[in-house]
């Protein structure tokens, strides 16, 4: 109860809502296409990566190797580079890739009667954007936890080599399979209860304010 003329008391809380079932379909359904295009742009900032870096080992061999006139064309060939700007965002994709990922477990968690495809070690999913999110933290409680398993794991990092990029012990291909398999699934359960989920391809239609009234 709040006191006319006082101000320090502070008005009782409302009783948070649970969200419907249908509203976490409609997230769940959300974070799986975002976690999807975001996986593409990871997989574009990396390849960019790998083009540069293999550009940049061949440069460098070519001078510590005497300049040999037969490696010349592929020399100058091989032009790529990256910026530093452009390798900050290859870790800001993979931060807004786990921001996804750690949303649509959270969804699906949330959806027992759903029977949605689980993926092997999602703990680990919320425990590295645990560690993104508070990289200050050196001594948090999800590092620790991490580094039971992978000792060397740092906020930030990105793992990968010619092929693949993981995220813990899971690759973009099998994350994106997942993604793809809940998005299926959920969808089938939403039309099943007579409530099919919109496709992400669908225009927005936009209508001015007095369209609207």
């Amino acid at each position: 109860m709040r006191l006319e003329g006082d101000d320090r008391q502070p008005m009782p809380a409302e009783p948070a809502d649970t969200p419907s079932v249908p509203t976490i379909r409609l997230m769940l359904t959300m974070w799986a296409n975002i976690g999807l295009r975001q996986i593409d742009r990871l997989d574009q900032a990396a390849d960019n990566y790998r083009e540069a870096q293999s550009a940049g080992l061949f440069r460098e061999a070519f001078d510590t190797g005497g300049r040999p006139e037969e490696w010349r064309p592929a020399y100058e060939e091989s032009s790529a580079t990256i910026t530093l700007a452009e390798y900050w965002q290859m870790g800001a994709e993979r931060y807004f890739l786990l921001h996804a990922l750690a949303q649509v477990r959270k969804c699906v968690i949330a959806l027992p009667d759903d029977d949605l495809p689980k993926v092997r070690d999602m703990k680990v999913l919320r425990l590295l954007r645990d560690i993104d999110e508070h990289w200050e933290q050196l001594d948090g409680r999800s590092l620790l936890e991490m580094r039971e398993t992978n000792p060397n794991v740092q906020p930030g990092m990105v793992w990968l080599n010619n092929k693949h990029i993981w995220i813990g012990d899971l690759d973009t291909g099998e994350l994106a399979s997942w993604l793809a398999s809940v998005d299926r699934v959920v969808r089938e359960r939403a039309a099943a209860a007579g409530s099919p989920l919109p496709s992400p391809n669908v225009p927005v239609e936009f209508r001015s304010t007095a369209e609207r009234e």
